[in-house]
């Protein structure tokens, strides 16, 4: 499943699909935070009506989720004024991927980049993490 938080969209939904996912909606960051923590959705597209500087604080909700859980899912923020792939950007909004809706449409590509790196950027830690668990 993935999740879509705060406005609705087609566009949204339509990248969902594309990956894979059942794209299930919760406009408020606060029933998202329960979604979230029931289901621990593989993606999280999170899409604010208006964009303002960071942090998101009506999504905080979500984004503030525990590490743990947080690393089990990869957060895309979804708005007009940002450049996809804005690295700086996603950091400062506390997400894994910056996409700007007019890209919506390569999103399946622009998702395997992103998604493969950050997999790489935490192969190791996993792995330290999984081998804690293990002893």
């Amino acid at each position: 499943r993935a999740l879509i938080v705060g406005d609705d969209s087609s566009g949204i939904r339509q990248a969902a699909k594309l990956i894979g996912f059942l794209p299930i909606h919760h406009a408020d960051p606060i029933k998202a935070r329960e979604f979230f923590n029931q289901e621990l959705p593989q993606v999280v597209f999170i899409n604010p009506a208006q964009i303002s500087a960071p942090p998101l604080e009506g999504m905080a909700p979500i984004i503030s989720v525990v590490p743990s859980d947080r690393r089990k899912s990869f957060f895309v923020l979804v708005a007009d004024s940002l450049r996809t792939l804005d690295g700086n950007a996603a950091f400062l909004y506390g997400v894994n991927l910056v996409v700007a809706a007019k890209d919506l449409p390569q999103f399946p590509q622009i998702y395997r980049d992103a998604h493969s790196a950050h997999e790489r950027l935490y192969m190791a830690m996993n792995g330290v993490i999984r081998e804690r668990q293990q002893a």
